[in-house]
């Protein structure tokens, strides 16, 4: 079974243009491993691969496989210390910065953050962990500052792509 998984996997390794985004690929991809089903392919690991190949987080995952490492070895990881009040500060400082990238998105994070702790506080968390869940609020959009055209309705699918495959990593 494992030299079956190893032959599937190489043929979709293969498969995949280095120069192209992954997400433009999936439905080639798959194709393509479908019709090795039965034929050059394990019919079960086949019907595995295409259910796995629905979520576009396997596909994001398979592109970048190495994320967390290529990260560090681009800006090493360095551990702030402090309270969940002054992360909640410098969360704040952060989601004005993402807000005020757009007039759409004007106060969204706040929004969100607010809706985050009004849960928290319904479900019975404790005033550590509604804080940390409004600082999760405050972030969400976070990576949007690195697209450009982000913020505004209806990106187009080239943005969308650069936006959803940079959060999926954080």
């Amino acid at each position: 079974m494992s030299s079956r998984i190893i032959h599937l996997c190489d043929r979709v390794a293969i498969l995949i243009n280095h120069d192209d985004h992954i997400l433009n690929q999936r439905k080639s991809i798959v194709s393509q491993i479908r019709n090795l089903s039965g034929k050059a392919s394990d019919p079960a690991l086949v019907a595995t691969f295409e259910s796995l190949a629905q979520k576009e987080s396997f596909w994001l995952d398979l592109a970048q496989p190495s994320f967390d490492f290529q990260l560090s070895s681009i800006a090493p990881v360095k551990l702030v210390s402090g309270t969940a009040m002054e992360l909640r500060d410098l969360a704040e400082v952060m989601a004005y910065a993402v807000d005020a990238k757009s007039r759409f998105t004007y106060r969204h994070s706040h929004g969100v953050a607010a809706v985050a702790r009004f849960l928290a506080e319904l479900s019975g968390f404790d005033s550590e962990r509604r804080t940390l869940l409004e600082i999760a609020g405050l972030l969400h959009d976070l990576g949007k500052v690195t697209v450009p055209g982000a913020g505004r309705p209806n990106l187009n699918s080239a943005a969308y792509r650069h936006l959803h495959s940079g959060i999926w990593h954080y």
